[in-house]
């Protein structure tokens, strides 16, 4: 089974990639794709940051670049109304790399979150 998640990230080192704190402020967003327990490949690309979209500018990009799932250390509650009304899941992440979140999504080990972790900008 195919699935591609995305993660904040602090950096754009792939699967090596530490995960940022805070999902609006993170520099990189990572986008993983994982089949059969395995990561099969993994492309980070710059935040686009602020868009006319507001808090819906992340959740859209996380969207267009095919992320079912989101996995994120701190995240406010706009970008978690947002990624439900486009039916994307968001899972509390630990810190770590990209890497280590994927195992810990895989082993089960994340929680799916539907309120804020965190209150950036924004809230």
């Amino acid at each position: 089974m195919k699935e591609i998640l995305g993660l904040p990230t602090l950096d754009a080192n792939g699967a090596d990639a530490q995960c940022s704190t805070h999902f609006g402020g993170a520099p990189y967003f990572t986008i993983v794709e994982v089949e059969d327990g395995k990561i099969v490949n993994v492309n980070s690309f710059e935040n686009p940051g602020p868009t006319p979209a507001g808090c819906m500018g992340p959740v859209n990009f996380m969207q267009s670049h095919g992320a079912a799932k989101v996995i994120a250390l701190g995240i406010g509650a706009r970008p978690v109304m947002g990624f439900q009304q486009v039916g994307i899941p968001v899972y509390s992440g630990i810190e770590g790399t990209v890497e280590e979140n994927i195992k810990a999504y895989l082993a089960g080990e994340l929680e799916q979150i539907d309120a804020a972790t965190c209150m950036g900008k924004g809230g």
